[in-house]
């Protein structure tokens, strides 16, 4: 995007500033004001009429809303597996354990936040490190042995099939969130009007028509997660077959992302001491994920 233009402002662009671009109801030639939609004086950039591009700015809120889940928060992503690789020994701070505290079961069972890893470089060589009990292992061979794992399941003719067949069925019977999501938000809209006017309503209840206002944004969240989690399962699909080289030129937040869809990575403690790798402290578990990625095959 930098290669093609700046900002209004002449900055470069960052993920943020895109985000709220694609966004934006401006797209669809419209405007927002104290929660309400009004026509703009420009036309809709998505579609010609302001209703279908509503529907693409909605659906475009749904994939974000849905990465939001997935995707690492902070500065831009530099390491792959950073706040991804859990510690099996260490729990995440909490309001009851503002330290952290110490799993006393298995990270499978427990129910709690496991504390992820931090890259650290410790003498010249990268090392991924737990900061709460200090465990640390090479970022390298780290490194190499999940993406062989994730590289393996890409490439298993079981997995690739299973993608095409769910995407098969789902191009015949996915709803369309985003035109539903834009008709719940212009019904939205209705009740709120209602609600700043209700002396001309005088048989509606007040109480009941906030309920009703609230149950939109429950909906609607619901629909984007939905509409998301099958947009951004498409990841997948972009990356069935891959080479590791063609893997490796990929930029480092996709390449974390499909990990996260695929895999929970748990670093175990080991009795191995010295140069080596101890595959066995490493469990790749496959995570549920979206109910379109629930059955999937196994690596």
């Amino acid at each position: 995007m930098n290669k093609r233009c700046l900002t209004t402002g002449g900055k470069l662009w960052q993920q943020g500033h895109l985000k709220s671009a694609l966004c934006s109801y401006r797209m669809a030639g419209l405007v927002e004001k104290g929660g309400e939609l009004y026509e703009a004086v420009w036309d809709p950039v998505y579609a010609d009429d302001r209703a279908t591009a509503l529907e693409t700015v909605e659906a475009l809120r749904a994939i974000y809303a849905s990465r939001d889940n997935f995707t690492y928060r902070g500065p831009g992503r530099k390491y792959f597996l950073s706040g991804i690789a859990e510690c099996s020994d260490c729990h995440e701070p909490s309001p009851a354990n503002p330290e952290g505290s110490t799993c006393d079961s298995d990270p499978l069972s427990c129910g709690q936040q496991h504390k992820t890893f931090t890259r650290k470089t410790i003498n010249g060589t990268p090392y991924y490190v737990c900061y709460q009990c200090s465990r640390g292992r090479s970022a390298k061979n780290l490194d190499a042995f999940v993406t062989g794992h994730v590289l393996r399941l890409l490439n298993s003719s079981a997995f690739r099939a299973a993608l095409s067949d769910r995407a098969q069925q789902e191009q015949s019977h996915r709803p369309n969130f985003a035109g539903q999501i834009a008709a719940l938000r212009a019904r939205q809209q209705e009740a709120k009007a209602q609600m700043k006017n209700l002396a001309s309503y005088p048989g509606l209840d007040p109480a009941l028509l906030a309920q009703a206002i609230t149950s939109f944004d429950t909906e609607i969240a619901r629909l984007q997660r939905e509409a998301g989690a099958v947009a951004s399962t498409g990841l997948l699909d972009r990356l069935a077959g891959i080479s590791e080289a063609d893997w490796e030129e990929l930029d480092v937040a996709i390449r974390s992302e499909a990990l996260k869809m695929l895999y929970r990575v748990i670093v175990y403690r080991t009795a191995k001491r010295g140069p080596g790798f101890d595959a066995s402290a490493i469990k790749m578990v496959r995570n549920k994920g979206p109910r379109s990625l629930a059955q999937l095959p196994p690596a």
